[in-house]
């Protein structure tokens, strides 16, 4: 009777192996290892055409990856950052709020010269479909006549605010007075929030406009006028 007690293989050479057995013979056991040569073929052409065609997968898949990457990475910079108008914008978001964040050079009183920040609360790129009628100029004052209650949660105090301190840096001092009306030789900015079917910007006289407000878009209808005030600014 032959028992197989194990099977290895001991690599003499590249191309030999050994394989050990035990063989049981009138009581006595003995180990019989038997050895033998494999030939070793060389990789025909087949077989390396496919070991090509592998790797040139591989690397087309490694290219794809890194374009996508790059691809990814320029798209997200462009979400955050965009032209507007000639206007350059960074989107800003803090907790739940979204500013569109711009800068421009401005002058003190005393002579000193600043960068001044703005932080819009809408899209300028959406706001900008608002119509407006004439073309905006800046002088040294702008009145302002908002008598008609448009708190709409809160909007109308920042757009009040961002009228007096965004034009204030443009050099133009804004002055609410709910008496006010246009001035018919032109001599300062008129503005007047008004109520309307439909949120846009009527010219009613030399440098006069009656902001229309529907739906409570204060904020939208007054930085549509901001952004052609910044655009001047840029001119």
């Amino acid at each position: 009777m032959v028992e197989k007690k194990n099977s290895k293989k001991k690599e003499k050479s590249s191309e030999e192996i050994c394989e050990v057995f035990e063989v049981e013979k009138k009581g006595e056991e003995k180990e019989i290892i038997s050895c033998g040569s494999v030939e070793e073929k060389p990789s025909d052409e087949k077989q390396i055409k496919e070991q090509n065609k592998i790797l040139r997968n591989v690397l087309i898949g490694i290219g794809i990856f890194i374009l996508f990457f790059i691809v990814g990475f320029y798209f997200m910079n462009s979400v955050k950052n965009f032209e507007y108008n000639n206007i350059k914008f960074d989107i800003v978001r803090e907790k739940k709020i979204t500013f569109y964040h711009t800068s421009f050079p401005m002058t003190y009183e005393s002579g000193e010269k600043a960068i001044y920040n703005a932080f819009l609360r809408k899209d300028p790129r959406k706001t900008g479909e608002i119509s407006i009628e004439g073309k905006v100029s800046l002088f040294e004052m702008l009145v302002l006549n908002s008598s008609e209650n448009f708190n709409c949660n809160g909007d109308g105090v920042i757009a009040i605010a961002n009228f007096n301190n965004i034009l204030g840096a443009l050099g133009t001092k804004v002055v609410n007075d709910p008496n006010a009306s246009c001035d018919e030789y032109g001599r300062y900015i008129f503005i007047n929030l008004q109520k309307g079917n439909k949120t846009e910007i009527k010219n009613v006289g030399k440098n006069c406009y009656n902001l229309k407000i529907n739906n409570c878009e204060v904020l939208d209808v007054t930085e549509r006028f901001l952004i052609e005030a910044l655009k001047e600014k840029n001119n």
